[in-house]
């Protein structure tokens, strides 16, 4: 078996990079961006396959290839509309939760805390570190 040292790891176009120690402390395994507001829809994307949403305010997150197991990091926000930042100002009392991580995907609600109730947002984020 052989070793392979490097200080820098690079992409073929130049675009991307990272150090050894970068990738061994670890990277954002998977991460998606999307519009809540009626079905979901990505906007970005890294290790996502598809978003769907279940119910009001309830999302399903699915990882384009299956976690080993559900001992994963997520984080969840949701926000204003990047163009007008009307839903963010107007209730600012909306928060996202992890409800539910399985291997192949994670369950995401945002919720109104005042109102008790879910709520779809406009711009919704989850990051999973491994």
């Amino acid at each position: 078996m052989s070793t392979l040292k490097v200080e820098t790891i690079q992409n073929t176009s130049d675009a991307h990079s990272s150090t050894p120690e970068q990738i061994a402390q670890g990277r954002a395994k998977a991460w998606v961006e999307f519009s809540g507001q009626g079905s979901a829809t990505i906007i970005g994307s890294y290790g996502v396959s598809s978003v769907s949403r279940a119910s009001n305010g309830n999302y399903q997150v699915n990882f384009s290839s299956n976690f080993a197991n559900t001992n994963y990091a997520v984080f969840a926000t949701s926000g204003a509309n990047v163009n007008t930042y009307a839903d963010g100002l107007q209730n600012q009392d909306n928060i996202a939760l992890v409800c539910n991580k399985a291997v192949g995907n994670v369950k995401v609600a945002c919720t109104d805390i005042d109102a008790g109730e879910n709520d779809d947002q406009d711009r919704i984020s989850v990051v999973v570190f491994a």
